[in-house]
């Protein structure tokens, strides 16, 4: 019995240990699988957020920029009507500032995109002329519409 005893106390340690490590063969590696997606899925999403927030930096650096593009431009446009209208109202009598009067806002007209036509308008607000003479500003839309029936024909053929 004194043998028995002993070996025991001595074997006790061992079963215990064994079933440790009966545990750590079986659950460590999926531990670990389950760790590694967990870390994973961590870094997935930070990254993510990052990007996210880098994209709506840039966005907003898009539209700052073509907000001061637009307010510039309306800016220039409202200093070169008034300088049209200044030289509209100096020169009632020349009518050779009055063309040129007349040629600058039918330029303005159709170097801006923006702006369809200028109507002057006299005293009684009657029409006195129109900038361009033919105010036909569509034709982009209906070259759009061309372009786009060429290529549909082009793609077809």
């Amino acid at each position: 019995m004194k043998v028995s005893a002993s070996t025991n106390l001595f074997l006790r340690p061992f079963k215990w240990l064994r079933k440790i490590r009966g545990f750590r063969l079986v659950y460590t590696p999926l531990l670990a699988i389950v760790l590694f997606t967990a870390v994973m899925g961590i870094m997935l999403g930070t990254l993510h957020l990052q990007e996210k927030n880098q994209q709506e930096a840039a966005l907003f650096r898009e539209l700052s920029f073509a907000k001061q593009r637009i307010q510039l431009r309306f800016t220039n446009n409202l200093e070169l009507l008034s300088t049209i209208n200044r030289e509209l109202a100096a020169s009632e009598d020349q009518a050779k500032l009055k063309q040129i009067a007349y040629e600058q806002a039918e330029e303005l007209v159709l170097n801006n995109h923006e702006i369809i036509k200028i109507v002057s308008l006299g005293q009684q607000y009657q029409q006195q002329w129109i900038a361009p003479a033919n105010a036909n500003k569509s034709d982009w839309l209906v070259k759009s519409q061309s372009d786009k029936a060429t290529n549909d024909a082009l793609i077809t053929t």
